[in-house]
C-alpha cells in the first residue's frame, strides 16, 4: 500500500530517497551530538561521513544483484538529501552553540 502511494506521487521514488537519506543524516548527526572533523575550511560531520559512506555502498551494491538495478539518479537524489539535511545539522549545531553560550556553557 505504501509503495503504490509512492509510486502515484511524480517523482515520488526520488522524493523517497531525497528523504530517507537526508533524515537519516540528520538522526545520525543528532545522535552523534554533531561530532565533525576539520577537513581544510570545512567541518565535515562524522553522520554525514557514515551515512554518504552506506549510500555509496548500497547504491552501487545495486549493480550486482540480479533483482535490482543501479540508478544514478536514485544515487543523486540520495546526496541531495544528504547535503539539504547537513544543512540542516549545521543550522542547528550553531544554534546550539549560541544558547549553550548565553547559559555560560560553552562546549
Amino acid at each position: 500500500m505504501f509503495f503504490q502511494f509512492v509510486a502515484s506521487i511524480p517523482y515520488g521514488d526520488k522524493l523517497g530517497h531525497f528523504c530517507l537519506f537526508g533524515l537519516l543524516t540528520l538522526a545520525t548527526n543528532l545522535a552523534f551530538r554533531f561530532k565533525a572533523f576539520q577537513f581544510y575550511s570545512m567541518k565535515l560531520f562524522l553522520g554525514t561521513i557514515l551515512v554518504s559512506s552506506f549510500v555509496i555502498i548500497e547504491e552501487f551494491s545495486q549493480y550486482f544483484i540480479p533483482n535490482r538495478s543501479f540508478d544514478l539518479i536514485d544515487l543523486s537524489a540520495d546526496f541531495v538529501g544528504i547535503v539539504f539535511f547537513t544543512i540542516v545539522t549545521s543550522y542547528l549545531y550553531k544554534m546550539t552553540l549560541k544558547s549553550k553560550k548565553a547559559l555560560g556553557n560553552d562546549i
